[in-house]
């Protein structure tokens, strides 16, 4: 768990330099649930069952700011709950 945590800690600090994989092991780690569509779409969806937050990323090499404010977002609101 050290690993996903110091990989929150670096969307904090470097929210423009996350990788998808990055993303994604830090969100599955949560336990959110990752989906992609059948066909025809580059975005995936990370839904966890105590949020009702939905997010939804465009799978490219380097994730968009916004994507990872929404998931620090989701993952602090997850915190607050489980406490």
């Amino acid at each position: 768990m050290t690993d996903t945590r110091d990989l929150i800690e670096k969307m904090r600090n470097s929210p423009n330099n996350i990788r998808f994989e990055e993303y994604r092991k830090v969100l599955l780690s949560f336990g959110f649930e990752m989906s992609r569509p059948r066909s025809g779409s580059s975005h995936v969806t990370f839904r966890h069952p105590l949020l009702r937050t939905i997010i939804t990323v465009k799978q490219e090499a380097v994730v968009n700011r916004a994507y990872v404010r929404r998931a620090l977002d989701a993952l602090d609101e997850l915190g607050g709950l489980l406490e």
